[in-house]
């Protein structure tokens, strides 16, 4: 697991991202919202069933991807330390 720190460096990065890029991608997906889910992992611990809980299967029935769940489920495996805060969010 994280550090109060790492998670704080995180968040900050995140949420000044967000700030930099479109609400929607051009295939209509909910940037915004992706961002502000993988907030609300990092802040508060959420785990895999809550994420499927809160916004969904990552794939809906007809395979399209779950673009909200994804980018939380990708906030969770930074989390567990699978991936680097630079696979989650741009590090300058």
């Amino acid at each position: 697991m994280k550090t109060q720190e790492q998670k704080n460096k995180a968040i900050k990065k995140l949420k000044a991202h967000k700030k930099n890029i479109p609400e929607f991608s051009m295939f209509g997906d909910p940037n915004h919202e992706a961002i502000d889910a993988q907030i609300l992992v990092i802040e508060e611990g959420k785990d895999e069933n809550d994420i499927i809980e809160l916004w969904g299967e990552e794939y809906d029935e007809d395979d399209t991807p779950n673009h909200v769940t994804q980018y939380a489920l990708e906030a969770l495996s930074w989390l567990e330390g699978d991936i680097e805060l630079s696979d989650l969010v741009d590090e300058d």
